[in-house]
C-alpha cells in the first residue's frame, strides 16, 4: 500500500503515522527525532576541524588537563586537576582512552598505556571529545523521544532539541574535552528524568507520591554526578522545590550526595580542594578567588551583563517570553492556575535560571550558564504541549508561558 501523503497534516499530528513506516526497533518518529541530534554531531565535526588540535595556540586548556588526570587515573594517581572540581570528565576520559588502548593492544600494539596517550595525545583527546559528543547527542535524541512518548506530541519533542541550537555555547560545547558537553547531557538526562513529574503539573493533576518519590531518587543522583562534573550545576538544586513530600525531597539530597562522592572518589584525598577553590570564588571580587574581598563588584557585574546580552540575546528574549506568559496570569489571577504543584513548578525552575544567571553576573563566562540553557530548551517543549494541545485565548497562552 501507498504510505499517506505527509502534506496537509499539522505538526502535533504527526505522531498518528507509525502504523505504515517501521523498522526493526525503530519507527518513522524516531527517525525524526534522530535528525536535530545527528545535525549537531555533524555541528560538532566541523567545529573541531575548524578549531584545529588542541596543542594549538589556547585550545590547549582545560583538554590536556583533562587527559592528563585521565591518564592518572588509569595510573590509580590522584588526578591533579580537581578545581571544579571535573571529576567525571577525568573519568569518562580514562574510560575512553582504556577502549581506545585495548582495541589497539588487541591490534598488536605494545606501548603502555600512559605511553600511547602521552605520545598521541591528539588521537586520545579527538576519542575522548567523540565519546563527550556522543553523550550529548543520545541524551538530545533520548530527551525528544521521551516528550514524544508521553505526550504524543513530535512537535513538542522537536522543539524541545532544536532549542539546543538557539544558544552558541551549548553549539560549542560539543567540540571540545571540558565539562560543558558533559554538563548539556547530564541537564538533558536530569530535565528529561522530570518529565513525568512536571507535565502532570502542567496539566493540571498531581502526580502519585510513589512516583514523584521514584522520581526523586535519579534526579537526585543526576545532580550530584553533575555537581562534580562542574560546581555550574549547584543551582539546579532548586527543583528539590518541585517535590510535595518530605520523603522525596530527602531522597533526593541523599541521592545527589551519595552520587556525588562515588563520582568523587579518585579525589577523596584532596576532596577539600575543589571546596576551598568554590570558597575563594565566593569570598572574592576577582576571577578564580583572586581579587578585593567581596561577594560582587556591581561595576563588574553590569559589564557581564552586557558581555552576555551580546554573545547568548537567545537566553534573554526566552526569559521575556517566559515573563510576558507570567504577567498574563498574573493579571488574570485565576484560582486554578495557583495550585501548589504550579507554585513549586515556576518557583524552582525561576530560581535555577536566576542562580544560573547570578553567578554569572559575578564570575562571566557563557558558558557558566549552560545547564540553565538546556533547561530552557526543555521548558519550550513543555510550552508546546500546553499551547498546541491543552490551550486557546491569550489567558491559556499565557498558563502554558508559566
Amino acid at each position: 500500500p501507498q504510505p499517506p501523503a505527509l502534506a496537509p497534516l499539522p505538526l502535533p499530528a504527526l505522531h498518528s503515522l507509525s502504523g505504515w513506516y517501521k523498522m526493526p526497533g525503530w519507527s518513522l518518529q524516531k527517525l525524526l527525532l534522530a535528525i536535530i541530534p545527528a545535525a549537531l554531531l555533524v555541528a560538532s565535526c566541523y567545529l573541531a576541524d575548524v578549531r584545529g588540535p588542541y596543542s594549538l595556540s589556547q585550545n590547549f586548556d582545560p583538554a590536556y588537563g583533562y587527559l592528563l588526570s585521565s591518564v592518572s587515573i588509569l595510573n590509580l594517581e590522584i588526578p591533579a586537576f580537581s578545581d571544579h572540581p571535573g571529576t567525571t570528565i577525568e573519568e569518562i576520559g580514562a574510560a575512553a582512552s582504556l577502549a581506545r588502548w585495548s582495541i589497539e593492544r588487541a591490534a598488536g600494539g605494545k606501548e603502555a598505556i600512559a605511553h600511547a596517550a602521552l605520545s598521541r595525545p591528539e588521537e586520545y583527546l579527538g576519542t575522548i571529545r567523540w565519546t563527550l559528543a556522543l553523550l550529548v547527542c543520545s541524551a538530545l535524541f533520548w530527551a525528544g523521544w521521551q516528550f514524544f512518548s508521553l505526550t504524543g506530541s513530535l512537535a513538542a519533542a522537536i522543539a524541545a532539541q532544536i532549542s539546543v541550537f538557539f544558544f552558541r555555547e551549548t553549539i560549542i560545547a560539543t567540540a571540545n574535552v571540558a565539562p560543558e558537553p558533559l554538563l548539556v547531557a547530564t541537564a538533558l538526562a536530569f530535565a528529561t528524568v522530570l518529565l513525568p513529574l512536571v507535565l502532570p503539573i502542567i496539566n493540571g493533576s498531581a502526580p502519585s507520591a510513589d512516583r514523584e518519590f521514584q522520581i526523586a531518587g535519579w534526579a537526585g543522583a543526576l545532580w550530584g554526578f553533575g555537581v562534580v562534573t562542574k560546581f555550574t550545576f549547584i543551582p539546579a538544586f532548586a527543583v528539590i522545590l518541585i517535590f510535595a513530600t518530605q520523603l522525596a525531597r530527602l531522597r533526593f539530597l541523599l541521592s545527589g550526595i551519595l552520587s556525588g562522592l562515588l563520582c568523587a572518589m579518585p579525589i577523596w584525598h584532596i576532596i577539600y580542594r575543589p571546596g576551598l577553590w568554590l570558597y575563594g570564588i565566593l569570598t572574592h571580587k576577582g576571577y578564580y578567588g583572586y581579587g578585593e574581598p567581596g561577594i560582587l563588584s556591581i561595576s563588574q557585574a553590569f559589564a557581564n551583563f552586557q558581555l552576555l546580552l551580546q554573545g547568548e540575546p537567545g537566553f534573554f528574549a526566552l526569559n521575556a517570553l517566559y515573563l510576558v506568559g507570567l504577567g498574563v496570569v498574573v493579571l488574570r489571577s485565576q484560582p486554578e492556575a495557583k495550585s501548589g504543584h504550579q507554585r513549586r513548578m515556576i518557583l524552582a525552575t525561576g530560581l535555577w535560571i536566576v542562580l544560573q544567571f547570578a553567578a554569572a553576573m559575578k564570575h562571566y563566562r557563557a558558558h557558566y550558564i549552560v545547564p540553565a540553557y538546556t533547561l530552557m530548551a526543555m521548558i519550550n517543549g513543555c510550552l508546546v504541549v500546553a499551547i498546541f494541545h491543552k490551550s486557546r485565548g491569550l489567558w491559556q497562552i499565557g498558563r502554558a508561558h508559566v
